[in-house]
């Protein structure tokens, strides 16, 4: 990082301004399904007031990039707008390629993140098994507690399919659509909406199911119902 500030006023209540200039970065986070890297850019401090003049960065071999501003002090409060484009993400035994624009806005005592994901393409991972993939769906072991902030966020973010995907394995191969809706807090998201399957197949526990079409809908924040 580049820093250029200065200070000025009185020492109970200083003015600062100058710009902070990031260079090069990377940023990793364990357990989550993308890193970033080549991060750049420059924000604006004027008083208590940052400004996010450009920043750019890789993730999953696409790109993200954020602007937006954030005042701080007493009244701490922020908009902040992320796009990315063609970011590869990897939640448990699946990679997607996802489009999308969300908005951040609020305070650290309540907020919101909203906005529209796109999945461009869906895979499934080098050795995916699909009796693990669904012991880890229902697994209720307990996860570290949430941070306030998280608890704190709502969400309200759409999520389709850009086309009819097509995910294969040795195990399984599905063909459908998505629109879903991802609500509650970041903390504790809900899914709600349906996907619709419209051909596949799949073996499991030594017997072949055919999928001639489907529905997998989710209408419940606590089931996840079928018909």
């Amino acid at each position: 990082m580049e820093i250029d500030l200065r200070a000025g006023g009185a020492i109970a209540q200083p003015k600062t301004e100058g710009n902070i200039r990031i260079v090069d970065t990377g940023l990793s986070v364990e357990g989550a399904p993308v890193s970033i890297s080549s991060m750049n850019g420059q924000l604006s401090i004027a008083g208590n007031h940052l400004q996010i003049e450009k920043l750019e960065a890789t993730a999953g071999g696409g790109k993200i990039s954020a602007n937006g501003s954030a005042t701080y002090g007493k009244e701490t409060n922020f908009v902040i707008d992320l796009h990315a484009k063609g970011v590869r993400v990897r939640p448990t035994g699946i990679r997607s390629t996802l489009d999308g624009d969300v908005q951040l806005n609020g305070t650290p005592e309540k907020s919101q993140l909203s906005g529209r994901l796109v999945v461009d393409r869906l895979s499934f991972q080098e050795g995916f098994d699909l009796a693990t993939f669904m012991s880890q769906l229902s697994d209720d072991s307990t996860v570290s507690a949430p941070s306030q902030f998280a608890t704190n966020m709502n969400l309200s973010i759409a999520v389709n399919s850009a086309q009819n995907l097509s995910l294969a394995s040795s195990q399984v191969s599905i063909a459908g659509s998505a629109n879903l809706n991802v609500t509650g807090t970041a903390a504790n998201p809900v899914i709600l909406g349906r996907i619709a399957l419209t051909s596949g197949e799949l073996f499991f526990q030594g017997k072949r199911f055919e999928i001639e079409s489907g529905t997998i809908a989710f209408a419940n924040p606590a089931k996840l119902s079928q018909c």
